[in-house]
């Protein structure tokens, strides 16, 4: 249980045991008023009653009052929350998306690589657990289940096959690529002049 929920839990608490004993002084001083001997004594017991009445409904206003306010606060946390999985999920498919798209030769297998990398952060989305941890480590978690070259990994990558036999000629060879580019790992430009 949060420290909020714990004061939220302890102001109920408070406000419903003052309801309860304005309410229980109300009905003796009803019950009093059989007994009222003089014009003073039963504008002093109206004006009590007034008072600990007014108190009553105010402990339940002010009930009712936190209560929105609360439901006000855990909307606006969903909708944080919704916000910074929809950030994550956007961080990762930036970067892999990246290097499925400039590793894969073939577009076909690119767009199926994509498609797994979607419903992966789809389904990781739906979980507390994926807004924990730097960016870098999901990545580097979600590039493993893809079976995708570890960051910086050099590997031979398949060129287009458009004719020719070497590797620069662009016909079946082999060249070596740097893969995953991340710009969320790289340092950040000097501005200053």
């Amino acid at each position: 249980m949060s420290d909020r929920d714990a004061t939220a839990e302890e102001q109920d608490r408070v406000l419903r045991e003052l309801a309860e004993l304005g309410l229980a002084f109300a009905r003796d001083l009803a019950a009093q008023v059989a007994t009222v001997k003089s014009v003073a004594e039963a504008d002093a017991l109206a004006l009590a009653f007034h008072r600990v009445t007014r108190s009553v409904r105010l402990a339940i206003a002010l009930q009712a009052k936190l209560a929105r306010e609360r439901h006000e606060v855990a909307r606006l946390d969903r909708t944080a929350a919704a916000r910074r999985t929809e950030a994550r999920k956007e961080q990762i498919r930036a970067v892999l998306s990246r290097e499925i798209f400039t590793d894969e030769a073939e577009q076909e297998a690119a767009e199926s690589l994509a498609e797994r990398l979607d419903e992966r952060l789809d389904e990781d989305a739906l979980f507390e657990a994926f807004l924990d941890g730097p960016v870098e480590a999901a990545i580097a978690r979600i590039r493993e289940d893809l079976e995708l070259p570890a960051e910086g990994e050099i590997l031979p990558q398949r060129e287009a096959r458009s004719g020719g036999g070497g590797p620069r000629s662009g016909g079946g060879g082999f060249s070596r690529s740097v893969v995953g580019f991340n710009p969320l790992s790289q340092p950040a430009a000097d501005s200053s002049p």
